[in-house]
């Protein structure tokens, strides 16, 4: 199919790049096929058309360039065909093309905000099942290191995961020591009989040494008497025999 340059132009001039892009074609020569800013431009000589950016365009063989045309700044990026040696030129206003940057700057803190604030939701979430099983921990030791624990307490069982675990074996913990203290009073109960027992046996074997103690000084007392009305009996005796003696001795 042939295709008219003058067609390959006019289909080129209408082609836009955004809102105020445009392409520019420029033949091997160097013949500026199209100008889609300026079509009086088209089939001149680019190297000699008066414009500076043109000139530019004509110096640049491939990559990106800026530019100034009518006092705006473009944005251009030049290739050259290596099969037809032409030069395919795109250009677009400088702030048109930050615009887009800058909308999709913008679409990123937006979405960085959102994701900011998803995070910080699902932190919070997360450091509160983290924290609260935790803090119970805490409170219950705290409560039992400060004497004022009730051993019947349990923790809640929130979560199967790390801190579920650690308030399993807190209730365990409890659970044991709760044992031990009922052990030590069971045997506290156990010592207080053997004690009232043992208080009473006491009391008994008191009052059985007193009523002996009673019984030996009775003894004491009548053997005391006894011993006494001996010697009174000794002593008449004795006088009884020296009155006979004396009565012997005068016969």
């Amino acid at each position: 199919a042939d295709v008219s340059l003058k067609a390959l132009t006019d289909m080129t001039q209408k082609v836009r790049l955004g809102e105020t892009g445009f392409l520019m074609l420029v033949e091997g020569s160097g013949t500026l096929l199209v100008d889609g800013h300026n079509p009086d431009n088209n089939f001149q000589k680019i190297s000699e058309l008066p414009d500076e950016y043109l000139k530019t365009i004509a110096k640049t063989e491939d990559g990106p360039v800026e530019l100034n045309i009518d006092g705006k700044a473009y944005m251009a990026n030049v290739y050259t065909s290596p099969e037809l040696g032409w030069k395919f030129v795109g250009l677009k206003q400088t702030d048109e093309v930050y615009a887009s940057a800058r909308e999709l700057t913008w679409i990123t803190v937006g979405v960085s905000l959102v994701l900011v604030l998803l995070f910080g939701i699902a932190g919070m979430i997360i450091a509160k099942r983290i924290v609260n099983p935790i803090n119970m921990v805490k409170d219950g030791l705290r409560t039992i290191a400060q004497g004022e624990g009730d051993l019947t307490r349990r923790l809640d069982l929130l979560s199967s995961d790390e801190t579920g675990e650690l308030a399993r074996w807190f209730n365990q913990f409890i659970e044991s020591i709760q044992g031990m203290i009922r052990v030590i009073k069971e045997n506290a109960i156990s010592m207080d009989g053997v004690s009232s027992d043992t208080n009473k046996r006491t009391t008994e074997m008191s009052a059985t040494l007193q009523s002996q103690l009673s019984s030996v000084e009775q003894i004491v007392t009548a053997v005391t008497e006894m011993s006494s009305a001996a010697n009174e009996v000794a002593q008449t005796c004795v006088q009884t025999a020296d009155v006979s003696e004396q009565g012997l001795a005068a016969t």
